[in-house]
């Protein structure tokens, strides 16, 4: 956690923690097989994890489920809601995820359960326990929780309390008495923590600040905390012992009636004292009351002091049976936190807004018996986590190849660290992120990259962890990484024999991983596709390499015959495809592979065409051949009759790499399926200050200059420019700018060049990469990190990728323009446009090594914003984790430390933070 208390109120109303996971209603019948159980309450008396007698059952509370396997996959959310006793039964159905691994949930070690709820009335409840404290846990993790092995979990079960009437439960803020935590009896003492998860078995779930599951203390809270008057607990008890077996509304309705009455008798408030504390740097608190005069308020004793009077600070005794004694009424007191909205706490022996024993619940307090409570915790609950993966999941959305996928964090404790952790299907780390939650409870999003060169289809995980604290996952979520084995189209004469090559992945054209294992699918027993034979015919042969032997003999019909081959790859995902076989005359397909160019280049703003394919030998394709857009197609790209494709992307198209699908039909009807690579680079600045001289971004060899024409306004008289790196620069008389390298000036440098007007501000920043002189120098700093410039909208994160070496520990990012920079656990560099970046706007970032020397300076150009473009900036999450070095040059941390120290209070009740 960072420096600071609770300094800001989230501004928005909780979020449903659901609501991104769309879930599944699924009822079950109560104890069930495959079901999980419990109650839903408001936590009124006793420990919170078990419904007691005057404890409230909620009706009509919608209840989530979710659970992961023993693989690591996570299952959809399912859903049910409680009936009228509080009770709900959830079914956790088999389920098949999008690779077709079939998951049952058998309440079995190695599994993981997951159940949380919506709060029925945010402005009267907080939510104060969830079994296993809302997290992910198996038959180990849980307090009072039961699970049957290959059967159910019941007394799952998740409470709420009563949100502390502050105004009711205590004086008047104008009467409030600041503690002087004196100690040595009348007084009472805790904590408030963050609560992250306890220690479980202990059936009562007791609240402890317990740093080995990252629960942390919160610095700047208010507890206040107050007791009655001796008259008015005299009444109390009157009133009880005239009502023999009295409810609990009963006595909390009659103490309302009592204090009213009282008021209006005496003109003097119900209410002894009013004492407040703000916690230290531990979250720790010492309530110190003055307290009144005489034993206790049932026994005057021997005091001399004036019985029920108020007694000052430094008189009187703690110690009962003495001429000095004085007492506090532990017996009838209400002691409580402050907490803005959005935040919630479990209130130990004070679940309801009435007077109460201090020390009632021996678990939760102790009262050593000098009118004083110790021990009194307040755990801060998670009110609705939300941590989803976006996008994708491991059903019906899964991912490919390439595809950058992110998280969705919210609802977390304010201002605190945490990591998350991407995990592959056998458990391995392959990428993770630490970030500090924003005063909303918000994370910035963990960018994975799924691996253009994936060889297997793989599940991957994302896990939310107190940072440094991996015992426990807070939440969790999966989405599968698709890839499909295909097999070529073959064509055979009767009578004669040919191989069919083992597939490749449609998606990166990789080979299955090593070890992927083929045989004959069984047609009684696989779930074949449409379209195969129904039987397989015995002249073909599937070999365990994948490859599959034809030979028809001269009687087989000529026909299409689709083999169904089983795939089993290492990590146990099972496929069935098909191999089309032509038994007749050789296709077309079999002997023509079409080739477009591969090196297509264009820039943003302007058009260029894609000559028409030939074969591999430079022939046209033959006469009559049609050619039609695949999948996908980018919206600027259109694919010609004759197969030439017109490229014409915007101005407000990311600069990248682009494939641009053609499907082929040859005269003979057989196809061909070919990915057109278009490489889209930036094209004109599209300032919106035109008035202005501007120039592109250029490169050239280390031993050459370069001269880049002005693409802007002109310049004007007293225009000057400053440069960084190895060369020089200067403005010519056409407006041109002329950058020469130094002779120190190597391969991957870069000069940067600063135009200003004649007042120093800064009109342009132009970056010049220097390349390999001709004949080939080569990069002579090869082990230094390496980013190139990029280009992104204004409303936009870039995060580019370090091609260089790695980045080594006490590397900074120094920030021009607008906008901020970070390095990430993998080395990307990532870049962030402010809210007031504009297209045109330049970001420069300077990489520096520990002794300040720049290592690389990134220029990130902004860009239009994106219209009718779905493609994704990629961020590359390494395979191992890489330590983060460097100092980020943003993060709500220091935020919440520059509010601390202007001052900001930390003790204004929930309902005025809302107000304000």
């Amino acid at each position: 956690m960072t420096a600071g208390g609770l300094v800001l109120a989230p501004a928005v109303a909780p979020t449903n923690a659901a609501a991104e996971q769309a879930p599944i209603l699924s009822a079950g019948e109560w104890l069930k097989k495959g079901t999980v159980n419990g109650y839903v309450f408001v936590d009124r008396v006793g420990n919170r994890t078990t419904k007691q007698p005057d404890d409230v059952p909620l009706s009509n509370v919608k209840v989530y489920a979710q659970w992961k396997d023993a693989d690591g996959v996570v299952s959809p959310v399912y859903t049910a809601n409680t009936k009228s006793d509080g009770s709900y039964s959830i079914a956790l159905p088999d389920w098949k995820d999008a690779n077709g691994r079939s998951h049952k949930f058998k309440s079995h070690i190695g599994q993981q359960l997951r159940t949380w709820f919506d709060n029925p009335d945010p402005s009267k409840y907080w939510k104060s326990f969830s079994e296993a404290d809302g997290n992910f846990g198996s038959v180990g993790d849980r307090y009072q929780s039961t699970w049957l092995d290959l059967s159910h979990v019941y007394n799952q079960n998740m409470t709420v309390q009563e949100i502390p009437q502050t105004d009711q439960m205590h004086k008047a803020r104008a009467d409030w008495k600041k503690s002087t935590r004196k100690g040595g009896g009348g007084d009472v003492t805790g904590a408030v923590f963050y609560d992250m998860r306890g220690a479980f078995g202990n059936t009562a779930a007791p609240t402890a600040s317990e740093k080995i599951y990252g629960d942390v203390g919160v610095p700047g809270t208010t507890v206040v905390g107050s007791y009655v008057q001796d008259e008015v607990a005299r009444r109390f008890d009157q009133w009880k012992k005239a009502h023999k077996g009295f409810s609990f509304d009963e006595f909390t309705a009659a103490q309302r009636e009592i204090i009213k009455k009282y008021e209006a008798e005496t003109g003097k408030s119900a209410i002894a004292e009013t004492v407040y504390d703000v916690t230290d740097n531990e979250g720790r608190y010492h309530l110190q009351f003055d307290g009144l005069g005489g034993t206790s308020y049932r026994d005057k004793g021997i005091s001399t002091l004036a019985w029920g009077e108020p007694v000052p600070a430094n008189k009187g005794s703690w110690a009962a049976g003495n001429m000095q004694s004085k007492h506090v009424n532990t017996g009838y007191m209400y002691v409580s936190p402050v907490l803005p909205e959005g935040l919630g706490a479990a209130m130990n022996n004070f679940q309801s807004n009435r007077y109460q024993f201090g020390g009632e619940e021996v678990g939760y307090a102790t009262a050593p018996g000098l009118s004083n409570v110790e021990n009194v915790r307040f755990a801060l609950k998670m009110q609705d986590l939300v941590f989803d993966v976006t996008d994708y999941n491991t059903t019906d959305k899964p991912a490919t190849p390439g595809t950058t996928v992110n998280t969705k964090t919210a609802g977390t404790f304010p201002n605190t660290d945490y990591d998350i952790v991407w995990t592959d299907d056998k458990g391995k780390e392959v990428g993770s992120c630490t970030a500090t939650s924003s005063n909303l409870g918000v994370l910035e999003p963990c960018a994975f990259v799924v691996p253009k060169d994936l060889d297997q289809p793989t599940t991957y995980t994302a896990q939310l962890y107190p940072k440094g604290i991996r015992k426990t996952a807070l939440a969790a979520d999966s989405f599968t990484a698709k890839v499909t084995p295909e097999y070529k189209q073959t064509s055979v004469e009767p009578g004669k024999s040919t191989t069919v090559d083992t597939p490749l992945h449609s998606e990166n054209g990789t080979k299955p991983a090593k070890g992927t294992k083929f045989a004959p699918a069984n047609i009684d027993k696989d779930e074949i596709p449409e379209g195969a034979v129904k039987e397989i015919p015995k002249w073909a042969t599937v070999n365990g390499d994948g490859t599959i032997a034809v030979s028809p003999d001269a009687g087989v019909p000529e026909g299409d015959y689709n083999i169904p081959v089983k795939v089993t790859y290492p990590n146990g995902v099972e496929k069935v495809v098909l191999a089309p076989i032509h038994v007749g005359k050789k296709q077309i397909t079999d002997s023509v592979d079409p080739k477009y160019a591969q090196d297509t280049v264009v820039k943003a703003g302007e058009s260029g065409t894609v000559v028409a394919p030939k074969d591999a030998d430079g022939n046209a394709l033959p006469e009559g051949t049609k050619f039609v857009p695949g999948k996908d197609v980018p919206e600027w790209a259109k694919v010609n009759p004759d197969g030439s494709i017109t490229v014409a992307p915007g101005k407000d198209v990311v600069p990248g790499d682009y494939k641009v699908p053609v499907v082929v039909t040859y005269p003979d009807g057989s196809t061909d399926a070919v990915e057109v690579p278009v490489k889209v680079t930036e094209g004109g600045k599209g300032r919106t200050d035109a008035g202005k001289p501007a120039w592109d971004d250029a490169s050239t060899p280390a031993d050459k200059t370069v001269v880049i024409p002005n693409k802007g306004g002109d310049v004007v008289e007293g225009t000057t420019v400053e440069v960084e790196g190895p060369g020089k620069a200067e403005i010519g008389a056409d407006g041109s700018l002329k950058v020469t390298p130094s002779a120190d000036a190597k391969p991957g440098d870069k000069i940067v060049a600063k135009v200003k007007d004649g007042e120093g501000n800064v009109i342009d920043t132009v970056t010049v990469t220097l390349t390999d002189p001709e004949g080939g120098k080569g990069r002579t700093d090869a082990g230094k990190p390496a980013w190139d410039d990029a280009s992104t909208p204004a409303d936009k994160t870039v995060v580019i990728p370090n091609k260089g070496g790695d980045v080594v520990e006490g590397t900074t990012v120094e920030v021009e323009g607008p906008g901020k920079a970070e390095i990430g656990a993998d080395g990307s560099l990532k870049v962030t446009p402010s809210a007031d970046a504009k297209p045109g706007d330049k970001i420069v970032a300077k990489v520096k090594d520990g002794e300040g020397n720049v290592i690389d300076t990134v220029t990130v150009r902004i860009s239009e914003n994106v219209r009718g473009n779905s493609r994704k900036v990629v961020r590359t999450i390494a395979r191992t984790s890489i330590a983060k070095t460097g100092v980020q040059v943003f993060g709500y941390g220091a935020a919440s430390a520059a509010l601390l120290l202007a001052g900001v209070g930390v003790i204004a009740a929930a309902r005025r933070c809302k107000e304000d």
